[in-house]
């Protein structure tokens, strides 16, 4: 605030700022000892409100209005789309026809005025994408929110609510109405039962209804996203508009992984070196890996990375160029195209070192080649599964051991564990170090087989995990969640404002706990007995970013699940997503 200003003034200026409204008149009664303020909506103008003004003065009119209106929110979709694009998310023609243009009639109908105001005529629409597990449902949603929300707040500026508690989802859509926001209610795994996505779709259409009643002026402000692998029935047609979420063509799966590699070994390379050393080229001399799916193309791409970092750090302090450990993948970035892609690098006024790295792909390997000047590197060599989790196999015998500390080999007798295959256990030890490098937040395994054979998966993990972390550092729990009760288990009971597995990951976690007294850095293995309700109830603790739709905020930093599927049930379809391992037991 201006310090020139009194704090009266400020305080009403917070007022509004959190309200949304303005005091626009205070009339005391002494008499009845009585004060009596008057609100109204603030006013204010959209950003872009001089595109809605007439061209000329005497162009004059609500038929101009409608067509300069139009013409700014057809530019406004043009470049949420963009955005959605930039995000390396791949929208096919039929998801930007149907939802794009919905989409256009619902923002026209909320732009009245020159204000900043987004009021919707009429219920918001409803859609219900369904495609097969991996296309990228949730993942569009997730870009979607984000895409919107740049819209609104570049054309009109209102606010997007950030999260949706399972725990009172009525009351935070009222909270947001009350202020005239925008709300994306996502709801997900829409199941299969026609009678069953009946029942939801009335349950939905009734508090938003009872929310359209109790505040007629916001009623079209709530936009529902249902995600499904199923087929819509006859009766949610009638309530939604089903959408059809396609899988991307082999190329576009195949520049994606190329443009992830590419803009994340660059800018490791400007981050670190400072100039020193820059990428010159990429080659693919056979092409990317096209997989079944965008969750095994994210998967491949992931842990094609993971190593590649250990690699370049290890092969650029060979060549006295050291680099720093971290390389991810940039969220944003361009697109890659073609066998190869060349960059100009280097710091100003002097020649940077060039970086050139050769990418070999079979049909079960892969071999990276690494030339730092004039030096070439001994080869990496990987090899996947059909889960196209890429591990190593023979690594060189000068690196093992050197630069994470953990050798390649069993630090004891595969013996012990009969039900352990070599395979499997080259993909459970690039999980512990993906683990212990905090490289995935959080890191989920999969056990499916006979209980003998997961007792014995899931007892190597955590010997892996205690060879690589150490026990000072490692805090474990056990769960069993197969009941609708054994929520309880992940969120506390109902007097506890911080429980249950929030308060375990809480401890690992926050910088404010004792467990961080001295610099202790702590990791944390969450062991837990599941079934189809099991894993439904880890599903958002188990995906990526922070847990907000609970009552506390909880970070994923240092976090492995390992969930072991009992006997008699599956693996959930959304269970196999970048970070999560599924190992099944023969």
């Amino acid at each position: 605030a201006d310090t020139t200003d009194s704090l009266a003034n400020y305080c009403l200026e917070l007022f509004r700022r959190q309200t949304s409204v303005s005091i626009v008149s205070r009339e005391l009664n002494a008499r009845l000892r009585a004060l009596k303020i008057t609100v109204a909506p603030a006013y204010s103008y959209s950003p872009r409100y001089t595109e809605l003004l007439p061209a000329t003065s005497t162009s004059v009119g609500q038929s101009t209005f409608e067509a300069q209106r139009d013409a700014m929110i057809d530019t406004a979709i043009t470049n949420m789309w963009a955005y959605i694009e930039g995000q390396r998310y791949m929208p096919s023609a039929t998801l930007r026809e149907d939802l794009g243009g919905r989409l256009k009639s619902y923002l026209r109908s909320g732009v009245k005025d020159l204000s900043a105001r987004f009021c919707p005529r009429g219920v918001a629409p409803a859609f219900y994408l369904q495609g097969t597990p991996g296309v990228g449902k949730t993942e569009f949603v997730r870009v979607f929110h984000g895409a919107l929300e740049r819209l609104l707040r570049a054309t009109l500026d209102p606010d997007m609510v950030r999260g949706i508690s399972d725990m009172s989802i009525e009351r935070i859509l009222e909270q947001t109405l009350t202020k005239g926001h925008l709300v994306v209610l996502h709801l997900e795994e829409c199941p299969d039962d026609s009678k069953l996505q009946a029942g939801l779709i009335q349950v939905i259409n009734k508090m938003i209804n009872v929310l359209g009643q109790r505040y007629p002026e916001f009623a079209g402000n709530v936009l529902v996203m249902i995600t499904s692998n199923h087929r819509p029935a006859e009766e949610t047609c009638r309530h939604t508009m089903p959408i059809a979420v396609e899988l991307p063509s082999e190329e576009q799966r195949q520049g994606w992984s190329a443009s992830v590699i590419h803009d994340a070994v660059k800018d490791h390379l400007a981050r670190v070196s400072g100039g020193e050393m820059a990428l010159r080229e990429i080659e693919w001399v056979t092409p990317v890996l096209a997989c079944a799916d965008m969750r095994r193309q994210q998967k491949w791409t992931c842990t094609l990375l993971f190593h590649l970092q250990a690699y370049l750090s290890r092969e650029s302090t060979r060549s006295k160029r050291p680099l720093a450990p971290e390389l991810e993948p940039r969220e944003n970035g361009g697109h890659h195209e073609g066998g190869g892609h060349h960059e100009e690098g280097g710091s100003q006024g002097r020649s940077a070192q060039s970086v050139r790295l050769i990418f070999e792909v079979s049909e079960s390997s892969l071999e990276v080649a690494l030339e730092i000047g004039d030096h070439r590197s001994v080869p990496l060599r990987l090899h996947y599964d059909a889960e196209a989790v890429l591990c190593l196999r023979d690594a060189p015998a000068d690196c093992c051991g050197d630069d994470r500390g953990f050798t390649f080999g069993a630090p004891w007798p595969l013996e012990d564990y009969p039900a352990v295959t070599r395979e499997d256990y080259e993909r459970m030890h690039t999980v512990v170090e993906m683990f212990r490098e905090n490289f995935l937040q959080p890191v989920v395994v999969t056990l499916v087989g006979s209980r003998q054979g997961r007792n014995q998966y899931a007892d190597l993990l955590y010997r892996l995990a205690l060879a690589a972390i150490g026990a000072q550092k490692l805090i474990t729990t056990t769960l069993s969640l197969l009941k609708e009760e054994d929520n309880c288990q992940i969120v506390g009971g109902v007097s506890d404002i911080h429980g249950g597995l929030f308060k375990f990951i809480d401890k690992i976690n926050n910088p404010n706990v004792s467990s961080f007294e001295g610099g202790q850095i702590s990791y944390g293995l969450v062991q837990v007995d599941v079934n189809e309700v099991g894993q439904l109830m880890l599903r958002e603790l188990t995906e990526s970013g922070a847990s907000a739709t609970h009552r506390l905020e909880i970070q994923k930093d240092r976090l492995m699940f390992v969930l072991s599927v009992v006997e008699g049930s599956e693996v959930s379809p959304q269970g196999a997503s970048i970070f999560q391992h599924s190992l099944v037991i023969e």
